[in-house]
Parts: C-alpha cells; sequence; structure tokens
C-alpha cells in the first residue's frame, strides 16, 4: 500500500499524533517496509510531522473512507480521547479533548472548535457531513498563538479539497439497511489554464429510523435526511496573487435519535404535586410514571415512548437545520514572506423539539401530564475575519496576525418548555427568549527561533477582548426579537473580558529519526452570561409556592448572572520516533500533559426550583456557573507497525486522570454541586486497535483491500456526576478497487458490526426530573458503495 505525501493544513501546537491516520506505507524493496513521512504546516510552512511539536490525527481522504467515516459524530471511535457528543438536543454538539468540553449554555466558545476552510463554525448543527475532504485534523490543547479562535481544549480542521487544473470528476452511490442511500459527486472544471478553476461537490443522505416508538401513534425516530453543497472558484492572477472563495449550503430535515430512559429518580413528580394535588393524586401520577419507566427500561436499546406529537402543541419531534457560508482565502507571496486574509461569513438557522424525558402518555385522575417538553430555535449570523503574515529569516521562522468575530441574531430566537403540566388545565407553551451578540478581538504570532540545527526555541503570544450582550424574557407566548425584548423593559445582560495567552516551547532533534519537545501553554475561554436577567422574586431570593424544589423558598440567582474566563495552564513532554527490526518498520509516539484548569465552567439545573412560568426563568432552565478548579492529567501513545508494505497494524490510545480539586459555590435551591457531581466529559481511557491489509495480487481484476477498527471506551462522566458505561465498537470495510481500467471501486462496509447497544450522549441524567434519559448510538449498519472516477 503506498499513500503520497498529503500536505495537512494545521493549526496550532499540541501532542499525540494519530497512529493509523499519519501513516503511509511505501513499496521501495519487495522485502522491507517503509513509513513514508508525511509533510505537514503546523506552523503555516511544509515540515515532517515527524519533527515538529504538533500532535495531530490526521485522517486522509483514504483514511476517513477506510474507517467508513460520513459524518463528525464517527470520529469519536477513530481519535481516542477526542469525543463528539450532544448537549441539549441532536442540533446542539459537544466536543470534548483532554477532560475539556462545550459549555452547553450561553454562547461562549467551546472548549473545541470545528474549522472548514481555516473558518471557525458555529457549534449549533455541528454535526456536518464529511464529503469530498482532504483532511481532517484534530488538534489537542490550547489554541490561538498561530490561528484563528483562542480555545482551551484542542480544534477539529475540515480541509475540502480545492480546485485544480485536472479535468476529472467522481461519482459515489450506495445503498444499506434501514433503507439508507447515498449519492455524492465532485468535479473540477478549468475554466482558463493556470489562471481560474472550479469545483463542485455534493451529497444527498437518507435513512429510515432505527428507534421504535411505543407511544401510539407517534413518529419512530433516529433518521438520516440531508443534503449539502459545495462550490469553489480558485483564480491565480499572478505568480504571487491568489484567490479561493468557497460558497456551502447544508440542510437537514428528520426527526433525530430520542432520548432513551435509562433510569428513574423517584418522588419528583409526587413531591411537585402533593402540595397542590392532594397526596392521592400526587401518588398515582408518580405510580403511572414508575410503572412506564420500568417498562421502557425493560424494552432496552432503540425502543422509546416519545408522546411530542400528543401534548396540544400541533409539533412533532424533529430536528430541521439550514446553514449556508462564504469563506474567501487571498494570498499575496513576497520573496521570503506571505499575506494571507481569510473571511468567512454564516447563516444558521436550526430548529429542534424533543420529549426531554423520552416516555409516552402519563395518565392519572386528571387525565394526561407532560413532563418535559422542549423546543429550541437558533437564528443567528457569524462573521470572522484574519489576517496573517508569514514570513522566514536566517534561523527564524515566524508568523503574525489579527483575528475579529461578530456574532448576532438574525430573527426571534430562544426556548419554549411545557415542564409538568396537565393537559386537563390546558395547554402550556412558555417562551423564553435568549439572544446574544458577541464581539471577539484578537493579536496573535509566534517565532521558532533555530538556535542550533537540532535544538528549536517556539515562544508564541496572543491578546484576546471579548464583548458579550444578552437580552431575554421569558413566560411569553412567542419569542421575541432584539427590539421586541429591549421593549420589554428588562435590560440587556453585559459582560466584557481580556487576557493573554502564550506558548513556551523547546524541541531537540535528538537524530534523524528521534524528536523530543517540551510545551508550556496557557489557554483561556472568555467571559459568557446567563439570560434573562435575574430580577424577579422567582431569582432572587424570594418566596413563592411554584418554587416548588425549595418548598416554596426561590433561589438567588444573581451572583450568576456573568460568567468570569476560564484558565488553562499546562505542560507536555513528547516523543516521536521511527525505527526498523529487519524487515519491519515502526513508529512510536508518547506524549505526557499536566493541566491545571481553574474557574471551570458548569451548568447547574433550576427546574422546579424556578417555575417555567417566571418571567426570568434562564435559558434551558439552567445556568453556566464558573463552579470548579480542576487538575488533569495523562498521556498519549500511538505504536504503528508495517511487517511487510502490504499490512499496516496500529494502536492508539489515551489515559486520562480528572481531578476536582474544589467547588466554588454553595447549593441553588435544593441542587447543591459536589465534587461527585461534576461533569467531566472524558472518559478515564480510550483506543483504537486497526489493521489495514492489501492482497498484493489481483482479485476478480482488482487489488482486495481489508480493513478493520476496534475501539473501546471506559464508562465517562457525561452529566452532573452520572456516567454512562463502558462500550467497545468494531468496523469493517471491504474494498475491491482499480476496476474497469482502474476507475472503480466497490465497496463493502459495516458499523457496530457485532451489534453493540451503547450510549453515546447524555440527555436528563441529573436528579430534577424523573426519568435519567440518554441517547443510543446507531445499531449495526451496513451497505454496498460504488465509486467511480471520471
Amino acid at each position: 500500500m503506498r499513500l503520497r505525501p498529503v500536505p495537512v493544513a494545521l493549526s496550532s501546537i499540541s501532542l499525540s499524533l494519530s497512529l493509523s491516520s499519519s501513516l503511509a506505507v511505501a513499496q521501495t524493496a519487495p522485502t522491507a517496509a517503509q513509513l513514508e513521512e508525511v509533510v505537514v504546516t503546523a506552523r503555516r510552512r511544509e515540515e515532517t510531522l515527524q519533527k515538529v511539536p504538533v500532535a495531530v490525527t490526521a485522517l486522509t481522504r483514504e483514511h476517513l473512507e477506510k474507517s467508513s467515516v460520513q459524518e463528525l459524530e464517527n470520529l469519536t471511535a477513530v481519535v481516542p480521547g477526542f469525543r463528539f457528543s450532544f448537549e441539549g438536543g441532536a442540533n446542539n454538539v459537544s466536543l470534548s479533548l483532554r477532560g475539556l468540553g462545550i459549555t452547553p449554555l450561553g454562547e461562549g466558545v467551546p472548549s473545541v472548535v470545528v474549522y472548514s476552510n481555516d473558518v471557525p463554525l458555529p457549534k449549533v448543527g455541528g454535526n456536518i457531513a464529511t464529503y469530498d475532504l482532504n483532511t481532517i485534523q484534530v488538534l489537542k490543547g490550547p489554541q490561538g498563538t498561530l490561528f484563528g479562535r483562542n480555545t482551551i481544549g484542542g480544534a477539529v480542521l475540515l480541509s475540502p479539497k480545492t480546485p485544480d487544473y485536472r479535468q476529472d470528476a467522481y461519482l459515489r452511490f450506495g445503498v444499506g439497511n434501514y433503507q439508507s442511500s447515498l449519492l455524492e459527486g465532485g468535479a473540477n472544471v478549468t475554466l482558463a489554464d493556470d489562471i481560474a478553476a472550479l469545483r463542485v461537490a455534493g451529497q444527498i443522505r437518507r435513512r429510515d429510523a432505527t428507534e421504535d416508538n411505543l407511544a401510539e401513534g407517534g413518529a419512530d425516530t433516529n433518521q438520516i435526511d440531508q443534503q449539502s453543497l459545495r462550490v469553489s472558484l480558485r483564480t491565480d492572477i499572478t505568480e504571487t496573487f491568489s484567490n479561493n472563495i468557497v460558497f456551502d449550503y447544508y440542510k437537514s430535515d428528520r426527526a433525530p435519535g430520542s432520548d432513551h430512559v435509562v433510569g428513574y429518580n423517584p418522588g419528583i413528580v409526587q413531591g411537585a404535586f402533593a402540595p397542590v394535588l392532594g397526596a392521592a393524586t400526587a401518588i398515582a401520577y408518580e405510580q403511572a410514571i414508575a410503572e412506564q419507566l420500568a417498562q421502557l427500561i425493560a424494552a432496552g436499546a432503540h425502543t422509546i415512548g416519545n408522546n411530542f406529537h400528543n401534548d396540544g402543541n400541533s409539533r412533532t419531534h424533529r430536528e430541521q437545520t439550514e446553514i449556508w457560508g462564504v469563506a474567501n482565502t487571498t494570498e499575496y507571496h513576497f520573496e521570503h514572506m506571505s499575506l494571507r486574509n481569510i473571511f468567512g461569513y454564516r447563516r444558521v438557522s436550526s430548529s429542534i423539539t424533543a420529549n426531554t424525558q423520552g416516555i409516552g402518555d402519563i395518565n392519572g385522575p386528571l387525565g394526561n401530564l407532560i413532563i418535559y417538553h422542549l423546543e429550541s430555535l437558533d437564528e443567528k449570523a457569524y462573521l470572522t475575519n484574519e489576517l496573517q503574515l508569514v514570513g522566514k529569516g536566517d534561523g527564524v521562522d515566524w508568523i503574525m496576525g489579527a483575528f475579529y468575530s461578530h456574532d448576532k441574531p438574525t430573527h426571534a430566537m430562544g426556548t419554549s418548555a411545557q415542564a409538568f403540566n396537565l393537559l386537563a388545565f390546558g395547554v402550556s407553551d412558555i417562551h423564553t427568549t435568549a439572544l446574544t451578540e458577541n464581539e471577539n478581538y484578537a493579536l496573535f504570532g509566534q517565532v521558532a527561533y533555530h538556535l542550533t540545527d537540532k535544538v528549536t526555541l517556539n515562544i508564541g503570544a496572543r491578546y484576546s477582548w471579548d464583548n458579550i450582550e444578552g437580552c431575554g424574557v421569558g413566560g411569553r407566548s412567542s419569542f421575541l426579537d432584539w427590539s421586541d425584548c429591549k421593549d420589554t423593559g428588562v435590560q440587556t445582560v453585559k459582560a466584557e473580558g481580556d487576557a493573554p495567552t502564550w506558548t513556551l516551547g523547546l524541541d531537540y532533534r535528538l537524530s534523524s529519526n528521534i524528536f523530543l519537545y517540551a510545551t508550556h501553554r496557557r489557554g483561556y475561554r472568555g467571559v459568557n452570561i446567563n439570560t434573562p436577567q435575574f430580577s424577579s422574586i422567582f431569582t432572587t431570593g424570594g418566596t413563592d409556592p411554584t418554587c416548588v424544589v425549595g418548598a416554596g423558598q426561590c433561589p438567588d440567582l444573581r451572583p450568576y448572572q456573568t460568567v468570569d474566563e476560564e484558565q488553562i495552564d499546562d505542560i507536555e513532554f513528547g516523543l516521536k520516533a521511527d525505527w526498523s527490526i529487519g524487515t519491519m518498520a515502526g513508529r512510536s509516539n508518547l506524549s505526557l500533559f499536566h493541566t491545571d484548569h481553574t474557574d471551570a465552567v458548569q451548568f447547574v439545573t433550576v427546574r422546579g426550583a424556578v417555575p417555567t412560568s417566571a418571567p426570568d426563568n434562564p435559558t434551558r432552565s439552567s445556568v453556566a456557573i464558573n463552579a470548579a478548579n480542576l487538575t488533569i492529567q495523562g498521556l498519549e501513545f500511538e505504536l504503528t507497525l508495517a511487517p511487510t508494505d502490504r499490512l499496516v497494524v496500529g494502536l492508539n490510545g489515551t489515559y486520562i486522570d480528572q481531578t476536582v480539586d474544589d467547588i466554588n459555590i454553595p447549593a441553588i435551591g435544593t441542587q447543591q454541586l459536589t465534587k461527585n457531581n461534576v461533569t467531566l466529559p472524558t472518559p478515564k481511557f480510550s483506543g483504537t486497535a486497526t489493521v489495514r491489509y492489501e492482497a498484493g495480487q489481483p482479485i476478480f481484476g482488482g487489488n482486495l483491500a481489508v480493513s478493520l477498527d476496534y475501539f473501546y471506551t471506559d464508562s465517562w462522566d457525561a452529566q452532573s456526576g452520572v456516567s454512562l458505561p463502558s462500550y467497545d465498537l468494531l468496523n469493517a470495510r471491504l474494498d475491491l478497487s482499480e476496476l474497469a481500467s482502474e476507475n472503480v471501486r466497490i465497496s463493502l462496509w459495516c458499523r457496530n458490526l457485532l451489534n453493540e447497544e451503547y450510549t453515546s450522549a447524555p440527555g436528563t441524567l441529573g436528579p430534577s426530573l424523573p426519568a435519567r434519559t440518554a441517547f443510543y448510538g446507531d445499531p449495526r449498519t451496513f451497505g454496498l458503495e460504488v465509486n467511480v472516477a471520471l
């Protein structure tokens, strides 16, 4: 097997190289295998990956296909230490690396930012399709002294294929179980030789539901129905001046995966209803809930009881997302430096409705009871611009730049909910408007001083300024836009912050095949806010019978109106080595890291402590708080063996120890955050073993290759200290390529070959609702694909 060196456009210093994705075997001798060097541009110039202080899982297009990666969610089983999950609904992605995850509330910067064409993407609707890409790169650790947004956990970089001056095209189509279908294609068109080229690519995916709904009249869930389009225009105006503009479009309209009942918190409904409806009525509803939860737990995976269609609001369990964006990169090359400008603009419209308890009709003496039905609507525009100047001189490589981002709502938006509502008393549909506007400015730079031909000193710095403003109001029958929200008389909530970050590292090339490095980084996540403004008796410590969780005593949330910066300080040591034993080539990489996480944000639910009808009920009935200080440390390793030029075996993994040092907040209502219920989003251990084998001789007139990926993860603290269990997955693929004059490839693929039943994301695991819920990963899926090069 031979893979060409792939330039990988990365963006920051991190650690641990992913084994299987960085591997390429060259057929230089019939009896000896060789690991081919992979070229990266991690510091905005081409360098050998094994000789730069960069930890990156660089998944080439070939590797994405062999691991059957079809969307970002699939990366969890390919990149140990990385977790793709959801918080608050299937359209709100949650990415975590090295124990650092997303803040599911507010509009703060995620711990891990996804980029496409070097433009940061919003977290809403982030589970996008991975088609017509050159690479996906996963970077670990704080980012920001070399490019883009400052992040504390890492970055995921999507590099779509750019136009070139070859007239080529491909078409891929496939079918599979659950009536799945795929149609994908891409083509280059030369508009003017060496001056202008166009690339058009698109994808359509469909799949029927994989989850059975036991609720009468309720639709089955976990469908796929999406389409994507990307159009890129490249112009090389002169030998030194070029421009690349990319338009992309994505749409999804489906019944997403639903909450599954995985546990029971007894006494919630009984305690809430007894003071108002009497003990007998309260007990009857509590028993009805307990019976249905027991039935759903016994039914197991891929079986739900979703009655969202039957709550009087004429809505169904649905996720509808439409995103379009423009990315434009302009470059001008001087003799010893390059000037680059990266502009991005995106519009996001996304709504999701969900039965967060995953249960059907609950009937009692007063009729049907709705526990917690939720709708969330996001309508926002995002603008970014980044200016870079990259150069080199005698013994020095450097980059300096400026970054700006601005996002704001384009329409009325927020969340609406029915909570603990008896339909006999009327349909409840309480809307809470949540509008936020963010601005970020930053200056950054990094210098690599080559002290000797073996030793390099890396120094980088960044200074960022953050501004966020929000307007919110609850207890309405519809969402409000900016002007209407401000006209209600509530004050906007504002927060401002600024902070420096930096990188300091030393590299030592011990020999041509052994590379050592040490790095210290400071990272931070900017200020945030909780909306609406807390001003009523329900959020300022007053008393009211509707504050049922506090027995009439409402919480004082004013100390948590704004959220301060989080700070990260980490130290990493790394070793990268290539070696051989006889005819076998090997690669072994190891990294050790220690991270201090100060003022870590957690979210605390106030459901029941603050009534949903309150005019200042917090968005999603939860508040984000600087709650804890943590210590995170661990190691990442990889081992790659190529016994022959046709067989490649890999093993990589991540071990992380997360310790909560102290808690900084008192109880809110009856919700007390302790060291035991802090959310720690990364499992202690996860690892992947891979095998790639090529037959090496024609079979059925083509080249036969087999790929196996085995993934294992420990249990992990998904939410409020409640863990989701460990699981393992086996994925397989069979490719018969170079058919019909080497233009056709036929592939058989299977994900979750052993049909493992596993929970992949939290729903509502805390103690404030009767049901503890989680989302299940897909059952066994398989299919046939045909790829034709035109």
